[in-house]
């Protein structure tokens, strides 16, 4: 039986749009599949113990907006031990406005804002008299990379489960579907695609079919509906560096993609990995892409 750890981020602030269950689904994911796994919960008085290297896998979910200045601050005595860390392969998911934290900040005229860690090279302007509410559909194709720093060669799946894991530059594509509720979106102050703070290089996490950028242009089956950058093309949702993950998606987003999920369980190790509720899962996967899909249904509810 392997061994893993996974820690997850202060769980008092970090919990809201029942971003807990990412954890515990995926816990339990390996639990069923043979793998014994050890979790830490991290208190914001408490120092990470991912910085330690001593962790497999690290999670921050959403949180309000009041506690993400309380993360930002809390997390910036460690920026250049965050920065090594993910520099050296760390595996990192943050979902829904924790991915604001690792960016340049916030400004809100409402809420001041706070200044983030700068690994992504954007900010999130907020306007809290205006919440956006959307679906996604998007997808992940690129096959995981086998270079030292990369994804890892921890397989990839087809939307069926089924590991072809052998045939990584087969392009095999794995739908993404989510939700997004939020203030305001992140840019880059001369609206050009998203950069990585210096040594870094960010890839878009998952290319939008219909949906919102992480930019906020809104984007009809790949096609640029109303941009709001100066992108000539949407560039993507979430990014993606080395082993960070960082999305706006909420849902939660591991419970939604099950091909996802067990791409992410083979990359921490787990050789033979097994969903729960895996039919169910999968069934509900697919359902939901199709009804994502159909043109009667707008991906984003105007406010």
């Amino acid at each position: 039986m392997s061994s893993l750890t996974i820690e997850v981020l202060y769980p008092e602030f970090a919990n809201l749009f029942g971003e807990g269950a990412n954890p515990e689904y995926l816990v339990r994911a390996m639990r069923e599949s043979g793998t014994d796994v050890t979790v830490l919960y991290t208190a914001l008085d408490e120092t990470p113990r991912f910085l330690s290297g001593d962790v497999d896998f690290a999670y921050l979910g959403s949180m309000t907006e009041n506690a993400q200045r309380l993360v930002a601050d809390t997390l910036q005595p460690y920026r250049q031990q965050i920065f090594a860390r993910i520099k050296a392969g760390q595996f990192f998911l943050a979902t829904g406005n924790a991915v604001e934290i690792f960016s340049d900040g916030m400004i809100s005229a409402e809420l001041g804002g706070f200044e983030g860690l700068g690994l992504i090279r954007t900010r999130a302007h907020l306007d809290v008299w205006h919440r956006h509410n959307s679906f996604f559909l998007g997808e992940w194709a690129d096959a995981p990379e086998s270079a030292a720093g990369g994804f890892g060669d921890g397989g990839y799946y087809t939307e069926s489960g089924n590991d072809v894991s052998d045939d990584h530059g087969s392009g095999h594509t794995i739908q993404i579907v989510g939700f997004k509720s939020q203030f305001g979106h992140s840019r880059s102050s001369d609206g050009t695609a998203p950069q990585a703070a210096s040594g870094f290089t960010l890839k878009p996490l998952f290319r939008t079919v219909r949906g919102v950028d992480f930019d906020g242009t809104e984007v009809e089956f790949g096609n640029l509906r109303s941009p709001s950058s100066g992108t000539a093309k949407p560039w993507g949702e979430g990014v993606r560096i080395h082993n960070f993950m960082g999305t706006y998606l909420t849902g939660p987003l591991l419970i939604l993609n099950p091909p996802f999920t067990k791409w992410l369980m083979r990359s921490l190790g787990v050789d033979h990995p097994h969903l729960p509720f895996e039919e169910a899962a999968f069934d509900s996967y697919h359902t939901r892409i199709a009804d994502f899909h159909d043109p009667a249904r707008h991906a984003v509810l105007k406010s």
